[in-house]
């Protein structure tokens, strides 16, 4: 190969792997100002375990007020879901196997508003 032809063919790959890595000032500047939640002070102040776990739950820590709803309330919802839902899906849906049904079951569970975790958080 001429030097000359593998001067054009490197600048050419150079070129090409430069194109694939664009990135506009806006989507450039949407990544780096991103708020860190992390950094934000959190405390609980309480004495006692009731409180302790009254002030945790508070803060979306633990199974405190504002934590997640119990395990048999959540089998019970996600049941009484796929009790109403599983007659569409297999109607939109007809010839899957049962298991792809329960996975296209669970994606609508997790944007479902019969979800307990999709509840705004009580203030």
């Amino acid at each position: 190969m001429r030097p000359c032809a593998a001067a054009r063919l490197k600048a050419k790959f150079a070129a090409a792997a430069e194109a694939k890595k664009v990135v506009t000032e806006d989507d450039y500047a949407a990544m780096v100002d991103a708020v860190n939640d992390n950094l934000e002070d959190k405390e609980a102040d309480a004495s006692g375990i009731d409180a302790a776990i009254g002030a945790l739950g508070g803060l979306g820590v633990g199974g405190g007020a504002g934590g997640p709803a119990p395990t048999q309330n959540m089998k019970a919802a996600y049941a009484a879901f796929e009790e109403k839902e599983m007659p569409n899906l297999k109607e939109d849906r007809p010839g899957l196997k049962m298991s792809q049904y329960k996975e296209a079951l669970f994606k609508l569970w997790k944007k479902s508003p019969m979800n307990p975790q999709n509840y705004p958080a009580a203030s």
